[in-house]
Formats: C-alpha cells, sequence, structure tokens
C-alpha cells in the first residue's frame, strides 16, 4: 500500500492515509496490501454517505454484538456449548466426530469460524492429505497486536469529543493513536480514556507500566489532562492477521466433504473487521446451503 501513496505528500501520508491504514488494517502502509486497503475504501469513502458514519458504540462489543446473537440462535433452538474447545477433528463414515472437553460430539457439518492458527492445528487433527494445503496457507498468516491502555481520572474529566485521533510517533515515546472518553458513551465509565495503539509490535518491547507512563503523557503534553488515578494495559498479540501484499486464504469450501471455514481463516476481501467476519459467515452458510442442495 506505501507504492499505492507514494506520490502523495508526506503530510498527508502521515496524517490520512496511514491512519487510514492502521484503523482498517492494524498495519502499516509498508506492510499492506493495497487491494484489501482499497476494497475497504471502496465500500466506505467512496460508497454511499451512511457507509462512512463513524458509529462509536456505547457498551462493550460483547453486549452489542455476541448476547444479542446468543439470544437469536437460543429463541430459535440452537443448543451452545461455551467453553468447549474441540481438541480434534475426526472423520467417521458420513460424519464427523468434534472431540472436545467432557466428551465428542458427532456432526454433519462443521464450519471452522476460527484465527487461522487454531483452525489450521484442528485441520492438522485430521487424517487427510488433501487438507495439506489448507494447513500450509492457514500456518504462513502473520498475526498484528493491538494494545488498549485504560487510564482512569477523576470523575467529570472530559474531552472535547467522544473520541479523537492522535499524532503518534513511536521513536518519540507517543504510542497513542485514539482515545476514546468511556465517560461520554457510558456513565458508568465516568473518568475513564482509553487509548488504542494498532499495528502495536513496538509495545511488546516495553513494560506494562511503561506503556502506560508514555500514553498517561502524552495525553497530558496533548490534550491537558491532569495525571491519571489508576491504569491498566491489555494488548492482544494475535488481534488480527497482517494483510499482506499476495496473501492467500483457503477457501470457504474445503476439498473435504462437510468441511467448511469462514472469519478470518478464510478467503476474503477484507481484513480482520467486524464486517470481513459476517461477510465470512454469510458466505460459509451459502456454500454448505448449496452443497446440501446439490447433495454433496
Amino acid at each position: 500500500a506505501s507504492t499505492l501513496f507514494a506520490d502523495a505528500p508526506a503530510a498527508l501520508r502521515r496524517r490520512l492515509w496511514r491512519p487510514l491504514c492502521l484503523a482498517a488494517l492494524n498495519v502499516e502502509l509498508e506492510q499492506a496490501s493495497a487491494q484489501v486497503l482499497l476494497n475497504v475504501l471502496r465500500d466506505s469513502l467512496a460508497a454511499e454517505a451512511r457507509a462512512a458514519d463513524l458509529l462509536i458504540p456505547r457498551h462493550d462489543l460483547a453486549q452489542t454484538f455476541a448476547a444479542p446473537a446468543l439470544r437469536a440462535l437460543q429463541a430459535g433452538g440452537t443448543e451452545i456449548r461455551l467453553r468447549t474447545p474441540v481438541q480434534r477433528l475426526a472423520r467417521a463414515g458420513p460424519r464427523w466426530h468434534l472431540d472436545c472437553r467432557g466428551g465428542a460430539h458427532p456432526s454433519d457439518v462443521v464450519v471452522l469460524a476460527l484465527p487461522p492458527e487454531r483452525a489450521a492445528a484442528l485441520l492438522a487433527s485430521v487424517d487427510d492429505v488433501r487438507l495439506q494445503p489448507a494447513v500450509t496457507a492457514l500456518r504462513a498468516i502473520d498475526a498484528a497486536p493491538i494494545t488498549t491502555v485504560y487510564l482512569r481520572y477523576p470523575a467529570g474529566t472530559r474531552l472535547d469529543r467522544p473520541a479523537l485521533a492522535l499524532l503518534d510517533d513511536a521513536a518519540a515515546g507517543r504510542y497513542g493513536q485514539w482515545v476514546f472518553d468511556r465517560g461520554q458513551l457510558d456513565a458508568a465509565n465516568d473518568g475513564v480514556m482509553s487509548v488504542v495503539i494498532s499495528a502495536a509490535a513496538v509495545t511488546l518491547q516495553l513494560e506494562v507500566a511503561q506503556i502506560a507512563a508514555a500514553v498517561a503523557g502524552q495525553l497530558s503534553r496533548e490534550l491537558a489532562l491532569p495525571a491519571p488515578l489508576a491504569s491498566t494495559v491489555i494488548t492482544e498479540k494475535r488481534a488480527t492477521i497482517v494483510p499482506s501484499p499476495g496473501l492467500q486464504r483457503p477457501a470457504a469450501r474445503l476439498p473435504v466433504p462437510g468441511l467448511y471455514l469462514a472469519g478470518d481463516a478464510a478467503a476474503s476481501a477484507y481484513p480482520s473487521t467486524l464486517e470481513g467476519s459476517v461477510r465470512a459467515g454469510l458466505a460459509a452458510a451459502q456454500t454448505v446451503i448449496e452443497d446440501e442442495h446439490a447433495g454433496r
């Protein structure tokens, strides 16, 4: 993607194209597939006005997306088993057996909506050489981290807006890229600021206290905030895939009957986004339906 914007002025790259790439793909321009970035820009900034609306949830994503989805599935009669990880897959005649903690569960169809490394491990547990290319492709997918720093300030501490962009400079110890005033979104979080660091490989080399102190200092200098009362740092080391140029992900339909991929592991025009996950899930479901109708 860096080649795509090579002729853009340096200030425009730093203040517009790089932040867009970080927000959408969680990697630097130099690491990103230009095609994947263009797909996101085409369907947002180049689409109808509403497609580029900035929506900030007032509650965490579990309450916003996961909980309503679980309720809808349960209302439709779906059996949901949480905290029951699948250890291996085995084919027994026309059916699959999922070896889980607590026992095995038979299934006609298995959709692996998993991160690439977990999907690869389960596919490798199947004794079928036809799956080896998919396992190899999944294991070649790199992951990128995201760090979020939560800072608690005195009650009533506010930003001018619920969310602000920050101009980061890792060499100068300014790691924060976006700051969210959680108190403006939910009164229960009054005084809490969350600062997001995308493509956060630099934070993996630092102690938690160093990251929190650096980000607190950044907000103090740039937004005139006082010293925080408390802090918490959470780093998800494998938060998203790295959508590198030429990245190949297996298709939803795997070469063994009854086995499918969804989520970040599956082929997609999108990076690791909610939109990409929804599209991958729909594609897998549609493929299952087509195969059922075709008697595969």
